[in-house]
């Protein structure tokens, strides 16, 4: 039932945008528009679902450590 809502509410939100970008010819910011508002309802249908899902900042932590540790040793 709430990815039922969710999948409402994504729609509304696109009947309301989408529309004026078009009518604009705003081509790149409809492209834009769309891949955020698709990231963040697939983000939003992982949370509801409650699968687990890797943390990006856990992935920039295990690459950016050994590098600023490097740089620590370079500088001193």
């Amino acid at each position: 039932m709430e990815t039922a809502g969710l999948f409402v509410i994504i729609v509304i939100i696109g009947a309301l945008e989408a529309p004026r970008l078009i009518k604009e010819k705003m081509w790149k910011e409809l492209g834009v528009f769309s891949l955020l508002l698709l990231t963040g309802a697939t983000l939003a249908i992982v949370m509801i679902m409650d699968i687990t899902f890797l943390n990006p900042v856990k992935v920039l932590e295990k690459v950016f450590t050994p590098v600023g540790k490097w740089i620590e040793q370079v500088l001193t």
